[in-house]
């Protein structure tokens, strides 16, 4: 799924009439204010848990059409910088949110790169992608964000395919996932849970019957959930091991 995010309200009205049909495609508009962006960018990663993001602005006094695509963002002294590892057709810049130390950067909002910063704090820099262009270049801003978003997306699914391996490896990650969630698990536990099934996938060549077969229920209690998770990953351990 593709997050854009957008200080500009025509920017996020065009990136919806841009999106190409997308279902996997979710577009917002920033709160004003720095701290105010900043969390509202965190909150709607955390709600839609994409797997990349773009945020879309435009430059402080640029009235032209032109679109570059950001490689180095600076805020307050602080630089952060997305990785961009695919052809584009924009200009490559360097933006900032003051005149301080950056005599060539462009400007840009302090609520665009405080999402920005959000989003590189949260994600890895080849899942964030930040666009900036000038005020004419509002439908050219939200195309380059549908298209080049759609692009880091397509590349971020392949990668995590082969890193994923097999198909019955990333079916059990899925299923693990969704199983994690009914039972309540903790990022600790979610993390334990998932090593141990995508291990035993490996192990036996299909999806583990303990993460296909688990019953459906939440669970009640505490006590019931950590139980149910003791029993799940006992199960993992020796399921396809055979007898000694």
């Amino acid at each position: 799924m593709t997050l854009c995010l957008s200080d500009d309200a025509s920017i996020v009205r065009a990136m919806k009439r841009a999106r190409h049909g997308a279902i996997d495609f979710h577009a917002a508009r920033l709160p004003a204010r720095l701290t105010t962006a900043a969390g509202y960018a965190g909150v709607e990663i955390g709600r839609t848990d994409p797997e990349v993001v773009v945020v879309a602005t435009t430059i402080d006094g640029d009235s032209s059409d032109r679109v570059g695509v950001v490689y180095r963002l600076s805020i307050a002294g602080h630089a952060w910088v997305p990785d961009v590892a695919f052809d584009h057709d924009c200009e490559s810049l360097s933006a900032a949110t003051t005149d301080a130390g950056e005599p060539d950067a462009v400007r840009v909002s302090e609520e665009a790169a405080a999402a920005a910063a959000a989003a590189l704090g949260l994600l890895a820099p080849h899942r964030v992608l930040v666009i900036a262009g000038g005020a004419a270049a509002t439908e050219r801003i939200a195309g380059a964000a549908a298209t080049l978003g759609q692009r880091l997306l397509a590349r971020y699914r392949s990668a995590a395919a082969l890193a994923d391996g097999p198909a019955h490896v990333t079916e059990t990650v899925r299923m693990g996932g969704a199983l994690a969630e009914r039972l309540r698990l903790t990022a600790t536990q979610r993390s334990r849970f998932l090593t141990a099934a995508r291990s035993a996938a490996v192990r036996g060549g299909e999806v583990p019957s303990p993460v296909r077969d688990e019953e459906p229920d939440r669970p009640r209690t505490k006590e019931e959930a950590k139980r149910r998770l003791a029993e799940l990953e006992e199960r993992l351990r020796e399921w396809q091991r055979g007898e000694p």
